[in-house]
């Protein structure tokens, strides 16, 4: 809820009274949506002020291995403000934190700007931004396994929109600048997916690496155009993309041939825990099969020699019953015992 819309104080009677209600019924369905409305509300609100903080870069990453992408990222962001004032005449804390419709916005307008002039030069820029744009949520992805990643989605999205915005007039730079990003950009996919199947730290390690090396070039790029917008054009000629771009593209693809490798081993190290897994477990189906054949052998026997003992009474005391029919019927008394020995008396 917005206090341009309806005012601070109703903003904050509502979320005061949401809260209340929220924590009054909270079996109440339509009381706990109010409130996670409310609540996003709030974080989308504070966001600005978040974004701003960050930017200033005050507090340093708690994450050891995100210290070189953070010196990194704060070079950018200077550069950033002050291309920013150069081609939008605004501060760069005055804004809240860029997102990928504003790129996409910024993209789509430079198209309509491009195709105004029936230029075709722009035609191979239009694509390679494009290419670009098809790898963001790559990017996005590959931020959220690194802390405060959505706060370096953002500088990239806004570093990128500000070029995209200050190349719309300049063939050159626009198609110098969008070739090393699609060139940048093209194995990210490869590097999101190989994250998804075997996000160990040593693969964190390479893809905070991998944007140190993004945000470099991008300060070099952002150099050039702070110090002179002609030599920004002449930057991005033959010479300037075989000395920077080329360089940075051939050490991505080391990170990334990397990641392949350290996700191979992933691979091979959970196949070989399966083998492992599976191999003790047959040898345990194999050990309790043998324990149930053991108690199995011990039941038949058992059992067996029940049957015999009570086939064996059974049989004496028929015998006993036999010779004592016998006896009577030829005048004889017999004294059986209960296994059918006699005694003639």
């Amino acid at each position: 809820m917005s206090d341009d819309v309806y005012g601070p104080e109703v903003v904050r009677i509502v979320r005061r009274y949401s809260a209340e209600v929220a924590e009054a019924m909270p079996n109440n369905t339509l009381a706990q949506a109010v409130t996670a409305v409310e609540t996003e509300n709030q974080e989308q609100d504070r966001q600005p002020e978040t974004w701003r903080q960050w930017l200033r870069f005050g507090v340093p990453e708690t994450d050891p291995d995100a210290m070189e992408l953070q010196v990194h990222a704060r070079e950018a962001a200077e550069l950033w403000r002050k291309l920013k004032l150069n081609i939008e005449s605004t501060e760069l804390l005055e804004d809240g934190p860029p997102t990928i419709p504003t790129l996409l916005k910024a993209v789509d307008d430079a198209v309509v700007q491009w195709d105004k002039k029936r230029e075709k030069g722009f035609g191979k820029a239009k694509s390679q931004f494009f290419s670009f744009l098809d790898t963001m949520e790559a990017h996005k992805y590959l931020f959220s396994v690194i802390p405060n990643g959505d706060k370096y989605t953002s500088l990239l999205t806004g570093i990128v929109t500000s070029v995209v915005k200050a190349s719309t007039a300049h063939e050159q730079v626009a198609e110098g600048f969008s070739r090393a990003l699609q060139e940048i950009s093209k194995d990210l996919n490869f590097v999101r997916r190989g994250t998804q199947i075997c996000n160990t730290p040593e693969v964190k390690r390479y893809v905070l690496a991998l944007y140190s090396e993004v945000f470099a070039f991008l300060c070099h790029a952002m150099k050039w155009y702070s110090s002179s917008w002609n030599r920004f054009r002449k930057a991005f000629d033959g010479k300037f993309y075989g000395k920077h771009v080329e360089q940075t593209v051939l050490r991505i693809q080391k990170l990334v041939q990397r990641v392949h490798d350290e996700m191979k081993l992933g691979t091979d190290r959970t196949v070989q825990n399966i083998h492992t897994e599976q191999r003790m477990g047959f040898f345990e189906t194999n050990r309790r099969i043998d324990r149930r054949f053991d108690e199995f052998g011990r039941d038949i026997d058992t059992k067996l020699d029940e049957r015999l003992k009570a086939f064996s009474k059974l049989l004496g005391q028929q015998m006993r019953l036999t010779l004592m029919a016998n006896a009577q019927h030829g005048g004889l008394r017999l004294e059986v015992d209960e296994h059918g020995a006699a005694d003639h008396l």
